[in-house]
Protein backbone atom coordinates (compact mmCIF):
# COMPACT_ATOMS: atom_id res chain seq x y z
CA UNK A 1 0.00 0.00 0.00
CA UNK A 2 1.45 3.66 -0.84
CA UNK A 3 1.64 6.30 1.84
CA UNK A 4 -1.50 7.62 1.95
CA UNK A 5 -4.06 6.73 4.57
CA UNK A 6 -6.71 4.53 3.60
CA UNK A 7 -9.95 6.82 3.78
CA UNK A 8 -13.96 5.14 3.61
CA UNK A 9 -16.27 6.44 1.33
CA UNK A 10 -20.14 7.10 0.67
CA UNK A 11 -21.98 5.77 -2.14
CA UNK A 12 -25.00 7.24 -3.78
CA UNK A 13 -27.01 6.04 -6.31
CA UNK A 14 -26.42 7.34 -10.17
CA UNK A 15 -29.40 6.47 -12.59
CA UNK A 16 -28.20 6.54 -16.10
CA UNK A 17 -28.74 3.75 -17.92
CA UNK A 18 -31.04 4.87 -21.23
CA UNK A 19 -29.14 6.20 -24.07
CA UNK A 20 -25.11 5.64 -21.89
CA UNK A 21 -23.33 4.65 -24.83
CA UNK A 22 -24.45 8.34 -27.05
CA UNK A 23 -23.45 10.15 -23.57
CA UNK A 24 -20.29 8.15 -21.96
CA UNK A 25 -17.97 10.88 -23.38
CA UNK A 26 -19.91 14.19 -22.21
CA UNK A 27 -19.99 11.70 -18.58
CA UNK A 28 -16.14 11.68 -18.18
CA UNK A 29 -15.85 15.21 -18.55
CA UNK A 30 -18.65 15.60 -16.13
CA UNK A 31 -16.60 13.27 -13.61
CA UNK A 32 -13.17 14.91 -14.09
CA UNK A 33 -14.85 17.86 -12.59
CA UNK A 34 -14.42 16.56 -8.96
CA UNK A 35 -10.36 15.61 -9.68
CA UNK A 36 -9.95 19.27 -10.65
CA UNK A 37 -11.68 20.59 -7.59
CA UNK A 38 -14.63 22.40 -9.56
CA UNK A 39 -17.46 20.10 -7.96
CA UNK A 40 -18.43 17.64 -5.66
CA UNK A 41 -18.80 14.19 -6.17
CA UNK A 42 -22.41 14.27 -5.88
CA UNK A 43 -22.77 17.81 -7.49
CA UNK A 44 -21.31 15.83 -10.28
CA UNK A 45 -23.90 13.00 -10.13
CA UNK A 46 -26.68 15.54 -10.30
CA UNK A 47 -25.49 17.05 -13.20
CA UNK A 48 -24.42 14.01 -14.52
CA UNK A 49 -28.03 12.72 -14.65
CA UNK A 50 -29.72 15.99 -15.61
CA UNK A 51 -27.71 16.75 -18.91
CA UNK A 52 -28.08 12.60 -19.67
CA UNK A 53 -31.96 13.08 -18.99
CA UNK A 54 -31.93 16.11 -21.32
CA UNK A 55 -29.75 14.14 -24.08
CA UNK A 56 -32.71 11.35 -24.11
CA UNK A 57 -35.54 13.81 -24.08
Amino acid sequence: MSGRAHREGTTFPLPITTGFTGFETKLHQIFNEPYLGDLSPQEAAGQAVAEGNATVK
